[in-house]
């Protein structure tokens, strides 16, 4: 499966920039590493005034794509904690109910990438169409059903004995209010120490564990078997490119209207023929991660000549 990327209309150069580089012009302290992993790789030429329709769209004032991209993000972040999950899982039965769990994230991604507000220029639109195929394919809506017709099953499993933390499946932690911990409250009140050490509750499950269980649910089990063995092969772990792009887009987005609140010049860089960089009036948004806001702009310029 190729996943239409929101960086490359194309395909990526190849060549990439060192991050070190990043460190020594200071962006390192405006953008996440994923964001500057999205940085590193060379844009085209051709794809500088195609990010910019993108980015323009992002800045209008009442667009939804901005806000769409964060709940992606957060969506794509999900997907790649349980993809490590589930790389690490233990036991068949682990890696069932995580893969289940997977997809249903990546349902909901498909779902979200097809609504997105169109108007963002060919990268967008491209992103957009290639979702609105795939959620309307036989596949993803046969996968799309199972997911809904065990999501009773994933949830008994989840509440009853279970709860999803992080990319671990861990003991379900205990009510707080009960009435043994209400007790112990008004013991300590009384200033009554505890009789025993508390443990930890949080206890990572292990395989043994697991497989009692999915011993006592056989039916709920056998049902996350069974859509494994179905749709095992839908999953690219090239979904996860996303979160760089996604962040990439959405960190600058934010650097950008912080540069426009403060009143500093943003404009957007027209191509030439000529091998050059030429800037009037630049401003080092660099000192913006140490809250200098006073910045004196400079001319700057590169040739073959003086490079």
């Amino acid at each position: 499966m190729s996943y239409p990327s929101l960086l490359f209309t194309e395909k990526a150069s190849g060549k990439s920039i060192d991050k070190n580089v990043f460190e020594d012009v200071k962006l390192s302290l405006l953008f996440s590493g994923e964001a500057i992993n999205a940085m590193r790789v060379l844009c085209p030429p051709n794809d500088i005034p195609v990010r910019q329709e993108l980015f323009k769209l992002l800045l209008k004032s009442g667009n939804t794509v901005l806000g769409r991209f964060k709940e992606l993000s957060q969506v794509a972040d999900n997907i790649r904690r349980l993809d490590e999950a589930l790389a690490n899982s233990r036991c068949d039965n682990e890696r069932n109910y995580l893969y289940l769990n997977l997809l249903g994230f990546l349902v909901q991604f498909y779902r979200l990438a097809a609504d997105v507000e169109e108007g963002g220029g060919a990268l967008l639109n491209r992103f957009k169409g290639w979702f609105i195929n795939e959620t309307s394919g036989d596949t993803f809506k046969s996968i799309e059903a199972r997911v809904n017709e065990l999501e009773d099953y994933n949830t008994a499993v989840r509440v009853i004995t279970q709860r999803m933390v992080g990319d671990n499946l861990w003991l379900r932690l205990e009510d707080p209010d009960t009435y043994v911990n209400r007790l112990k409250a008004a013991a300590r009140d009384l200033g009554l120490k505890d009789i025993k050490t508390e443990r930890d509750t949080a206890i990572q499950i292990g395989p043994r564990y697991i497989n009692a269980l999915a011993q006592l649910h056989p039916e709920k089990f056998l049902a996350f078997k069974d859509f494994y063995e179905d749709f095992s092969g839908f999953y690219d772990r090239s979904i996860l490119s996303y979160r760089y792009e996604l962040n990439f887009y959405i960190e600058t987005a934010a650097l950008f209207d912080r540069i426009i609140k403060l009143g500093l010049p943003l404009c957007w860089p027209a191509l030439t023929a000529e091998r050059k960089i030429s800037i009037s009036g630049a401003c080092d948004v660099s000192l913006l991660a140490k809250n200098v806001t006073d910045i004196v702009p400079n001319d700057i310029e590169f040739t073959q000549e003086e490079p």
